[in-house]
């Protein structure tokens, strides 16, 4: 409260009154307000979590929450710079977001390279094989990465799946094999996030969150999930329309 309220009393209602009493304050307007307060209460709120304050935080930890958070880079900029000319914080700024289509591709041989070394290089930490195998697989970017938690993954009798939004993803052995190792040692520093419940997380039993949001999804990707029958169909598409060295590196 020592830092939001000054900055939402002297910054933003202050400006809010200067645009009103001209006729120039929207609906839009408001609403853009109320996000930017919202949005510096939520950083404020994840350096606590980190046992941070203002002035010990880095660009490093505003782009990690901008990371998850990535359609705030606007709403934050308003706080940021509110801090910056009050000297609150010298070592951050909201760096301009890359607009256009991607230029630059890596080659099929060099994505192959790749998705073999992060399943195969034992010297690599682990959460960044993960994070390369489904990167190089699934093509997922890092946002959605770090939203997937543990309840999403689940081991049947002869295959494992990871249940992306509402889709049961059927994964490569060695995949599935390392995603199981990080659920079996969550103290092991991950991009798959446990569970929120606080209990422990095994090979066997994975626990879901108390707020289940995403029950939906995965009664939907449990009904969609194929039977004995279907799983070898399913294999046997995925073969042919993936090269095979995906299944086997």
């Amino acid at each position: 409260m020592k830092i939001i309220r000054p900055f939402a009393e002297w910054n933003i209602i202050r400006d809010a009154r200067r645009r009103s009493s001209r006729g120039r304050y929207t609906v839009g307007a408001a609403t853009s307000d109320r996000k930017g307060i919202r949005a510096a209460i939520d950083f404020l709120n994840r350096l606590d979590e980190n046992q941070l304050d203002l002035a010990a935080a880095g660009q490093e930890d505003l782009d990690l929450w901008l990371t998850t958070h990535p359609t705030r880079r606007r709403s934050i900029g308003a706080f940021i710079r509110w801090t910056k000319a009050r000297r609150l914080t010298n070592k951050m700024a909201v760096t301009a977001e890359r607009t256009g289509l991607p230029s630059r591709f890596i080659t099929e041989t060099a994505l192959n390279e790749q998705l073999k070394r992060c399943l195969n290089d034992d010297q690599l930490p682990l959460d960044v094989r993960i994070a390369g195998g489904l990167i190089g697989l699934y093509a997922l970017t890092v946002v959605r990465l770090v939203e997937l938690t543990t309840d999403r993954f689940e081991r049947t009798e002869d295959d494992a799946y990871l249940t992306i939004e509402r889709n049961p993803v059927l994964l490569p052995p060695k995949l599935a094999l390392l995603i199981e190792e990080q659920v079996a040692r969550p103290a092991i520093r991950s991009m798959v996030r446990p569970p929120q419940d606080g209990r422990p997380l095994t090979c066997s039993g994975l626990t879901r969150p108390p707020s289940d949001h995403g029950a939906e999804d995965r009664e939907q990707a449990a009904r969609a999930r194929p039977g004995s029958h279907q799983r070898a169909q399913h294999r046997h598409a995925r073969s042919r329309g993936r090269p095979s060295s995906h299944r086997d590196q």
